[in-house]
């Protein structure tokens, strides 16, 4: 028999919880506690009631509900959407006529609550009432909601299975789900409890797009006559890093000025040549007087140097993403993540890519606004806590130096000793690598197993002993450990589980894989193909090409990782690469001492 589960709490509650659809608890109820068939008392209900009790929610008080009334065969949730065939997430197609039609009674069911407050947990309740996806990017937003002459607000959480399967994470693969999503949850929970009480009143703001060249010009000069400790947040906006498209500048967190420098998708200018001049002269007055800040500044300063030739590293002052990472080490810095957390402003940072993909200048000029005004805002209050908790010192004079260099190093470059790279090139060859591999084939092939791929030579590798002049041909047996492929049949093969913790019906042989073979089995093959892979890539370090002048670039990033260092990419530009795992054998290519043995 298939049992309809109804909402439950006060018809008259202020805070409306809705969530997606039963499982076979609320379906069953708890005959034991003599509660019937309800929403949210399976055990991620508990784990949300808990969350709302740290929020100070009354859970008596609240009205519980779904999107979807009756439990889904196997709890599949997507069976309710027709496949676009794009992508593989459940919720990337259309909704089927049965789910509109069950959108169409929440809708029905919400205005017989008139609640304060709609707090939908994961991504199918969000969708339904909003039209927005993802609910890990849109949680602690707050959306106004109105519907046949009712409003209200949403805010959206993480659904608490969510929130409960990621709370033990311990993958350093996993780190987007080791997210502590019950305690940002409870925050969350917190401010619906806020608004349903207080009601919502966020600043009211202004953005100024397409400013006159006297507008531009007039607000420079009020921002370079201030005096030199007032924060002004800047951002800057490329088109696939080629050029800057527009620069955006604020003083205060209820407006923002960008300024834009192309009038449409095609390049054209917006202003002509002698005003664009006398434009950046006066942005670099204000930068190099002022203290600046930015999320991500290294970004932002490459692309203004690259473009422009402009430096202003002695005004760096506040980046966000690293101040937070001080302080908070344990959470995700993005800058979605912190509007959600120090402003009242909803995501917008999808805007960004919209713009992007649709060449809409004004949007993408609107965009930039609200990244000044919001990165100011946290700035702020970033600020504010690190001062409250002895952190403010430290950071100005160890981790905003280290920033500075960090930008020094992306402009400047390092320099190669290209006469030294063959030399060490063969010696990564001989010592990180090959007696390995030779080891590893040969002891393949006295085990009873047959590898299923094509014995080809690999000829990435082979290419870059050919580019380092290492006389050296690639066996065509060579098992190639950096193919995910040919790992995984391999391991297989030998009687390995290689499914992902993170999908269990997917095959991998990823690092959390091989790490996991490692510490649960003791695995010696597992540690020789990441070894290996260590050494191709360190090779692959070796053998990469510098940039016209001669150097090598990477991006630092400045906030530590969970590995407690440093780590770095290829530069913003595109070209260089990750520095941060080159060994002893390697380093005399970027620094200035070799010994030879």
């Amino acid at each position: 028999m298939i049992r309809q589960v109804l909402g439950c709490g006060p018809t008259d509650a202020p805070i409306l919880l809705i969530g997606e659809a039963p499982g076979s608890t609320e379906v069953a109820g708890l005959p034991l506690r003599n509660i019937p068939p309800s929403p949210f008392i399976g055990w991620s209900g508990e784990f949300l009631q808990e969350m709302c009790a740290r929020a100070g929610i009354d859970w008596s008080s609240i009205r519980r509900d779904n999107v979807v009334q009756f439990q889904p065969p196997n709890n599949d949730f997507s069976i309710f959407y027709q496949k676009t065939g794009k992508s593989k997430s459940e919720i990337s197609g259309y909704p089927t006529s049965q789910l509109e039609e069950w959108h169409r009674d929440l809708k029905r069911r919400i205005l017989e609550i008139k609640p304060r407050v709609i707090v939908v947990a994961g991504d199918h309740p969000l969708y339904a009432l909003t039209g927005n996806r993802s609910s890990t990017k849109w949680r602690g937003s707050v959306i106004p909601y109105s519907d046949a002459g009712f409003e209200c607000y949403i805010v959206p959480i993480v659904h608490p299975s969510y929130a409960r399967r990621c709370y033990n994470m311990t993958s350093a693969k996993q780190k987007d789900l080791r997210q502590p999503w019950f305690y940002i949850s409870v925050f969350d929970l917190k401010k619906a409890k806020r608004i349903s009480e207080d009601g919502w009143h966020p600043i009211e703001r202004t953005e100024k797009i397409f400013p006159t060249y006297s507008e531009v010009m007039e607000y420079l000069e009020e921002l370079e006559a201030m005096p030199e400790e007032t924060l002004i947040n800047t951002d800057v906006e490329t088109l696939r890093r080629e050029h800057i498209k527009c620069i955006g500048l604020t003083h205060r967190k209820d407006y923002a000025m960008c300024i834009p420098f192309v009038a449409n998708g095609l390049g054209a200018p917006f202003y002509n040549l002698l005003q664009e001049k006398e434009i950046w002269i006066k942005l670099d007055r204000v930068f190099n007087t002022h203290r600046i800040c930015n999320q991500t500044i290294d970004f932002d300063h490459a692309m203004m140097w690259r473009d422009i030739g402009m430096e202003f590293m002695d005004s760096v002052y506040v980046d966000t993403a690293v101040l937070h990472a001080l302080l908070y080490p344990e959470l995700n810095h993005d800058l979605g993540f912190l509007v959600s957390l120090y402003t009242d402003m909803p995501y917008f940072k999808y805007l960004g890519r919209q713009a992007e993909a649709k060449s809409n200048l004004a949007q993408l000029c609107t965009y930039n606004c609200y990244d000044n005004q919001s990165t100011l805002e946290v700035a702020e209050k970033l600020i504010t806590e690190a001062k409250a908790e002895g952190m403010w010192e430290y950071y100005l004079n160890k981790r905003l130096p280290l920033l500075k260099w960090a930008i020094r190093q992306h402009i400047h470059g390092l320099s190669v000793d290209n006469e030294r790279r063959p030399m060490i090139g063969r010696r990564v060859w001989e010592e990180e690598i090959k007696l390995k591999q030779t080891a590893l084939n040969e002891a393949l092939q006295e085990v009873d197993y047959q590898l299923a791929y094509d014995e080809k030579p690999n000829k990435t590798v082979q290419a870059k002993l050919d580019l380092l002049g290492i006389e050296e041909q690639i066996a065509p047996d060579y098992i190639n450990v950096r193919s995910s492929k040919q790992v995984i049949e391999l391991l297989k093969g030998l009687g390995y589980k290689v499914t992902s913790s993170k999908n269990k019906d997917k095959e991998s042989a990823d690092e959390e894989v091989l790490t996991r073979l490692i510490e649960s089995e003791g695995s010696v093959l597992a540690k020789t193909i990441l070894d290996l892979r260590g050494g191709y890539n360190l090779l692959g370090v070796i053998s990469k090409p510098e940039d016209e002048d001669g150097k090598i670039r990477t991006t630092i990033k400045t906030y530590v990782t969970e590995t407690t260092r440093l780590s770095s990419t290829k530069s913003h530009f595109g070209s260089g690469m990750n520095l941060q795992n080159v060994t002893k054998v390697a380093r005399p290519l970027f620094c200035g001492s070799f010994e030879d043995e």
